[in-house]
């Protein structure tokens, strides 16, 4: 059966404003889609090859575009943007010289994600949220958060996503850098700058804001904490010294996996929040039914 992928105009078509020129790249997208046998007509093409602008490396796009997958896609269901992630390796687990790493980052260890997946351009806001649960709360740009793992398995059983493993997250978060941080703190901290060793208390902001990592994808440090497909145990990296493909977590647990930090006040819970936590590799782990400041970001395995 034909794929069935809608492409805008070029009037409909902006990033950041600039408004893109070359339309004919989401046909040649359309195409390419069809030939790998990946249905995409849950999706809208946004932007078909990826912006030099904002995957600044060469190699990324290379990747990318090797996938014959378009790189920005908007889902037709929730509204959710979602960039495209090449399969590729890394180095998973606290940076070399990272004095705030936890012993449950460690050791480092080469991790392979051989499959693309897409993941949400920002956390799930709530208005896509809304538009999903029913709800109706009025912070519409602000990403979900109060949330459970439980809550957040219900969005993506009505919403046809996944939650991303914590190897895809990592994979994702890095984008190709090996220091703690995709950038400085107060580069990537939105509309109010992080300070080491205190606390922002008026929650978390509007999505978007924040300086986005080398993949273009924004607010994974420091926003809200982001729930992971994953059960949590503070020693399964020690079980992958030698090396691991696609990675999918222990078998069974009684926590879920958190990423992502959060630098606010935290309610509910003595789980800390200081800007330590706002580091690729930092993961923590809380039961399922738990909520406090804590939201998604989607993924969709192709």
């Amino acid at each position: 059966m034909p794929t069935k992928i809608k492409s805008k105009t070029k009037s409909q078509i902006s990033m950041n404003g600039d408004s893109i020129k070359n339309i004919s790249r989401s046909k040649a997208i359309v195409t390419a889609s069809k030939s790998s046998g990946q249905d995409l007509s849950w999706a809208t093409v946004i932007q078909g090859t990826p912006n030099p602008k904002i995957v600044q490396m060469p190699i990324a796009r290379g990747l990318i575009q090797s996938t014959k997958l378009p790189w920005w896609v908007r889902d037709i269901q929730s509204g959710i943007d979602l960039l495209l992630v090449p399969p590729g390796k890394f180095l998973m687990g606290a940076s070399k010289g990272d004095k705030a790493a936890h012993k449950d980052e460690l050791p480092q260890h080469s991790v392979t994600i051989s499959r693309p997946f897409y993941l949400g351009r920002t956390p799930v806001t709530e208005k896509s949220w809304n538009l999903i649960m029913g709800t109706k709360s009025t912070r519409l740009d602000n990403p979900v958060d109060h949330a459970s793992w439980d809550d957040c398995m219900m969005f993506c059983e009505r919403s046809g996503f996944q939650l991303p493993t914590e190897a895809q997250w990592e994979y994702a978060c890095r984008a190709g850098t090996s220091t703690p941080r995709y950038a400085r703190l107060e580069e990537i901290g939105g509309p109010v700058e992080f300070h080491t060793g205190q606390q922002r208390l008026e929650g978390p902001y509007a999505v978007g804001l924040a300086k986005p990592n080398l993949l273009g994808l924004h607010d994974l440090l420091g926003n809200v904490w982001e729930w992971c497909s994953d059960w949590y145990n503070a020693s399964y990296y020690k079980k992958f010294r030698t090396g691991v493909v696609d990675p999918g977590g222990p078998i069974n647990g009684n926590h879920r996996v958190l990423r992502g930090g959060y630098e606010g006040q935290m309610e509910n819970t003595s789980m800390d929040c200081d800007t330590s936590n706002c580091r690729a590799s930092a993961r923590r782990g809380y039961a399922p039914k738990s909520q406090f400041t804590a939201g998604l970001r989607v993924s969709r395995s192709m």
